[in-house]
């Protein structure tokens, strides 16, 4: 936790502005846990996309009630990985009751998958809609999340 705390505490130091954490896939396990272990000098909020939902390891092994800052949960409808279905990610969005805000970004289209469900090249890694899916992530970031996210006293409403 000490490297996680020191980094975001190195890109607060180089800019102003929110300091938002990304994990994708495996990333998301230890972004997850990282959230919520870090009650200070944590992220302003995190984004978890292809979230490993169903496995030995995996995001319900983080303290996912401890997460109280923004969370954006993004998934590729068409996911096949065993470890990340978007029923999974339906689910995860009630596990995460203390989110100060929390939003569930499904997407569908990309290319043909050219590896296996769980590798990059395939739905599981937005093969085919990687501009797309970082342009929703800005735009949601930019439009609903609040500018600095700090944890409330009671949990915000959801959308």
């Amino acid at each position: 936790m000490l490297d996680v705390k020191g980094v975001i505490a190195y890109m607060r130091g180089q800019q102003e502005g929110p300091v938002w954490r990304i994990g994708t896939s495996n990333g998301t396990i230890s972004l997850a846990n990282a959230a919520a272990r870090l009650t200070r000098g944590g992220p302003d909020g995190i984004v978890l996309t292809s979230t490993v939902s169903l496995s030995g390891t995996s995001v319900h092994n983080t303290g996912l009630g401890a997460i109280r800052m923004p969370v954006l949960i993004v998934h590729h409808e068409p996911d096949l990985c065993a470890a990340s279905p978007v029923s999974a990610a339906r689910i995860l969005v009630g596990k995460l009751k203390a989110a100060s805000l929390l939003a569930l970004l499904t997407l569908s289209g990309g290319s043909p998958p050219e590896t296996g469900p769980c590798e990059p090249f395939s739905p599981h890694g937005y093969f085919g809609i990687g501009q797309k899916v970082v342009d929703a992530i800005a735009q949601w970031l930019i439009s609903d999340a609040p500018p600095r996210a700090l944890p409330p006293a009671t949990p915000t409403p959801r959308p």
